[in-house]
């Protein structure tokens, strides 16, 4: 059972994630004082737009607990959810005042993360922001049926303008998370754990403004797929994947293409047994420095291909002209 409960200092509780502030726990400011700035705020959830994952709620601030007939569908997000077949009565939808957003974006509210699953069914609490029009909407989803047979679960939102993901749980695959979400400008993926994923194909491909990855924390020592992962980012400059591990996966093809800014790559910890194919840098026109500490015999040879060769141990710079 999933409770939410709003009282004074900010103590909400999300399917069992806390959403902390003040007198409920710490939460980082960035005011040098120590003062916290936010103490007392009445933090505003405008509405609960769908709760079909059991959820209990109270509380004087919610002003809708039910939204009857076809309003629900007229609904961006739960428009998004019903148009790619994800099982509505296991998703939960709250939508956000923006400054409950952007302090959570910030990291002046926290969330404490505790979630009710499904044994092996996979989850995600996450919050979003999408545009609409000339005006922005916000929202908190939780889902216990992030991924479906058919899509992953960002997968085509061309409305997505910024999403930070809280925790998620039980997934296995990453294919097409982000695939096609145009407009995408912010993308904290600190919750986003990849212990259990086997697949990244496609998960960044078409993010086409999308200008910096934080992806310090990925774990791939399970994937045997990362084709296509970030085709068509078009103003990425630096992409660090100094984390990622490849000895599940012998070739790799098209990861990089059309990236026509990446200026910097590191792939330190790629394994020598994966050979990356001439086409994974089919584009990259600005490529100048590449880092990998064991090479494949065919990756150097790809890497020449495309004007970049072996200054020092580790490191590969593009030959002056």
């Amino acid at each position: 059972m999933c409770v939410i409960k709003l009282i004074r200092f900010v103590c909400i509780t999300v399917c069992c994630c806390e959403l902390v502030n003040g007198g409920c726990g710490s939460c980082k400011n960035n005011n040098n004082s120590g003062n916290n700035n936010n103490s007392g705020k009445d933090w505003k959830i405008i509405s609960l737009i769908v709760n079909k994952s059991g959820c209990n709620v109270t509380g004087d601030r919610i002003k809708s607990l039910n939204i009857e007939g076809d309003v629900e569908k007229t609904l961006d997000i739960v428009k998004y959810i019903l148009k790619n077949g994800f099982n509505k009565d296991l998703v939960t939808i709250f939508k956000l005042d923006s400054e409950l957003f952007n302090n959570i974006i910030n990291n002046t509210v926290t969330f404490n993360c505790n979630c009710q699953t499904v044994e092996n069914q996979p989850y995600i609490v996450a919050i979003i922001k999408l545009i609409n029009g000339d005006n922005y909407n916000h929202y908190l989803v939780y889902s216990r049926t992030c991924i479906s047979s058919k899509t992953s679960f960002f997968y085509n939102m061309d409305n997505l303008i910024c999403v930070k993901i809280i925790k998620t749980g039980k997934i296995t695959s990453c294919k097409s998370m982000f695939n096609m979400c145009k407009k995408l400008e912010n993308v904290d993926l600190s919750g986003l754990d990849t212990s259990e994923c086997t697949n990244m194909r496609l998960m960044f491909h078409g993010c086409q403004v999308l200008k910096s990855l934080d992806l310090r924390n990925f774990n791939t020592g399970k994937v045997t797929d990362m084709d296509g992962m970030f085709v068509n980012m078009n103003e990425i400059e630096i992409l660090d994947l100094g984390s990622f591990r490849t000895e599940k996966i012998k070739t790799i093809i098209n990861m990089f293409s059309a990236c026509q800014k990446l200026k910097f790559l590191n792939i330190a910890n790629f394994s020598e047994n994966t050979i990356i194919k001439p086409n994974a840098f089919s584009g990259c026109r600005s490529l100048e420095e590449v880092h990998i500490s064991n090479p494949h015999n065919d990756t150097i040879d790809t890497l020449k291909d495309i004007g970049i060769e072996k200054t020092q141990d580790g490191i590969f710079k593009k030959k002056a002209s």
